[in-house]
């Protein structure tokens, strides 16, 4: 693994280092800049207050000169203050800005005076900028000479006074201006004195920031190697090795950073265990889930009845092997059409129709449907319900066909046959046939577009809920039930030897052991009959005890046979507690929801017998069957 620093173009030890520099050469680069500012204005104010006071003293000094136009007398005064070596010149006027003496040093020329830069200072004196010849400025004092004068007209000045002896009041004397003096000093001495302020700050700096960068080196090592530890534990973590942890002892922000990253480590190392286990229970699930799949895709490919799925659209989502071979079609051209791609214009009308009833109606539909076939048309019985989502949404249509028509050829065969007889053996190929459909094939869909929906779920590792698996081998185990019972309905061979009694006996036996509900049965064992008779009132039984354990909603049914000595008759009676009939005779006829009662009255009249049917909501049902002997 390679470190961190070898990684990183800019560490965070380095951006902390140049940070904390950059802040310190900022912070010590205003300061002496402020230092310079304020110096240099406190030296120029030091000029200023030297220049107003030599100004001052020397108009004091040259007054009498310039009052008695002793020239003389000022040129000495001149050449005495000129010996400082920062006056550039020194000159005396008159009111009429005649030169009375000068000075001008040989050192400096002036070159330029800036009358704008002219101020007025204190007591009449104005300072003014000058440039100089070698780049250098000077200020230039200009202060006026002032003398005292007698308000009296008649002594002219303080002077006259004396000289005359007089004795002068104070409140006599007024000022008056007799002349100017002009001093110019040079800014060499703020300058070399500027000069020595700026290296002491430069040396005052550079020791600042060399103690403060040694310091932010230490503190940022401080900041920067817990935090280094964390980045190099993260990158170690990311590699897989999940063990590890960060040894970071602190107690500030980092040390707390530190100690959730090392539990947020553990928590996910916790994680990963715990789904390489449930990725290996998902294999299993899997693996599983395949071969239920492959069960029940070999179930519904090899059954007799064609079965298909079309999703709101009326497209083909699903089809299973017989759809594909009884139409000579395969599944790549089939899936995503509809029927009108492979049927005739009318046929798909017809079979639109019948799916549109489905879904408007939101319940199953059995109907005959007629397309056609390389031979001719074809009939089929087709069950078909709507199929839905979780969510309770209709998802589509689903149908379980089955071919009828050898069936439906017999029976024209049969024609001649009383309707009675003709009529009861349509209703019973057509209970069997239900039962297959409602039942069974109904189970084997619903299966095996459950195990399709968890496919997808477990190719997009979605989990796989436990509940759906069980309930899948639930549903596998109410097929296997319903194929026993669809198989015990069947008329076994041995009851040639029984007796209806027994007959009835056995068969509430039998159905006890795999319903919930409770069946008690009295039954008179000596009754004998013929086999025309013991056949129809073992179907009247069976039918009438498989009504009320599947529609009732009941608990209990009451099961009798017994004889009528008087009228030589003997008497069926089935009673169950349910929710009972609403319109019975709707039952009756082609409008009904089932062939149950129907089958069940006709058969009763092949046996020239009494069929009576009674009930009421919430009370239960009745079924009466008196026929002869």
């Amino acid at each position: 693994m390679q470190k961190l620093k070898d990684q990183v173009r800019y560490s965070i030890h380095l951006k902390f280092t140049i940070l904390i520099i950059t802040v310190i050469l900022f912070v010590s680069t205003s300061l002496v800049l402020l230092f310079i500012v304020s110096a240099k204005h406190a030296f120029e104010k030091k000029i200023i207050r030297l220049g107003i006071s030599e100004t001052r003293s020397t108009a004091g000094l040259v007054q009498y000169g310039v009052l008695t136009k002793n020239k003389p007398i000022i040129d000495q005064i001149i050449k005495e203050i000129a010996l400082e070596d920062d006056i550039v010149y020194i000159e005396v006027l008159d009111n009429d800005n005649n030169i009375l003496s000068d000075y001008r040093s040989d050192k400096y020329t002036i070159l330029y005076k800036d009358d704008s830069s002219t101020i007025e200072l204190e007591s009449g004196i104005r300072c003014s900028s000058l440039s100089l010849n070698d780049n250098s400025r000077a200020y230039e004092f200009s202060s006026p000479i002032l003398t005292a004068k007698i308000a009296d007209k008649e002594i002219e000045n303080e002077l006259s006074s004396i000289m005359m002896s007089n004795t002068i009041r104070k409140d006599q004397y007024v000022q008056s201006q007799i002349g100017t003096i002009n001093i110019a000093f040079s800014l060499e001495y703020l300058n070399k004195e500027m000069a020595r302020f700026l290296s002491i700050c430069i040396l005052i700096v550079s020791i600042v920031v060399a103690v403060s960068t040694l310091l932010s080196i230490y503190f940022t090592n401080m900041i920067s190697r817990p935090i280094r530890k964390v980045a190099n534990t993260a990158m170690e973590i990311a590699e897989g090795n999940l063990s590890k942890r960060v040894k970071v002892k602190s107690e500030d922000e980092i040390g707390i950073l530190a100690r959730n990253f090392n539990k947020m480590s553990s928590i996910v190392q916790k994680n990963i265990n715990e789904l390489k286990s449930e990725i290996v229970e998902r294999k299993i699930a899997e693996e599983e889930l395949q071969s239920s799949k492959r069960l029940l895709q070999s179930i519904i490919d090899n059954t007799a009845a064609v079965i298909y799925l079309k999703d709101l659209n009326k497209q083909y989502i699903l089809v299973n092997k017989r759809y594909l071979n009884v139409f000579n079609i395969t599944r790549e051209q089939i899936i995503g059409k509809t029927d009108y791609d492979i049927f005739p214009k009318e046929t798909a009308d017809n079979v639109r129709m019948n799916d549109i009833k489905v879904l408007v109606e939101m319940k199953p539909l059995e109907i005959e449907e007629v397309v056609p076939h390389k031979d001719g048309f074809h009939t089929y019985i087709s069950l078909k319900f709507p199929f839905f989502k979780e969510n309770g949404k209709p998802y589509g249509v689903c149908g379980i066909s089955t071919d009828i028509t050898k069936q439906k050829m017999a029976s024209e065969a049969l024609r001649k046959l009383p309707g009675k007889i003709l009529s009861a053996q349509e209703h019973e190929r057509k209970r069997i046939s239900r039962d297959l459909h409602d039942g069974l094939g109904q189970m084997l869909v619903a299966t095996k577009l459950k195990l399709g929906i968890i496919e997808k779920e477990v190719i997009n590792n979605i989990p796989v809920n436990a509940k759906d698996l069980s309930r899948i081998n639930l549903q596998f185990n109410e097929a296997l039930n319903e194929l026993r019972n669809i198989m015990r309905d069947l008329r076994p061979s041995f009851f040639e030897e029984m007796s209806i009694g027994d007959i009835i006996s056995w068969h509430c036996r039998t159905i006890q052991d795999n319903i919930n509900t409770k069946i008690i049965v009295q039954i008179d064992s000596t009754i004998e009959t013929d086999t025309k008779t013991k056949d129809n009132l073992y179907r009247i039984c069976q039918e009438s005890i498989n009504n009320s354990y599947k529609h009732s909603g009941g608990d209990t049914i009451w099961v009798t046979l017994k004889y009528n000595f008087n009228r030589s008759h003997i008497i069926l009676t089935v009673i169950d507690n349910g929710n009972g009939i609403d319109n019975i005779e709707s039952q009756f006829t082609n409008t009904g929801n089932g062939l149950g009662l129907l089958t069940i009255r006709e058969r009763t009249e092949l046996l020239s017998g009494n069929c009576n049917i009674s009930s009421s909501p919430e009370k239960g049902t009745v079924i009466s069957i008196e026929v002869p002997i």
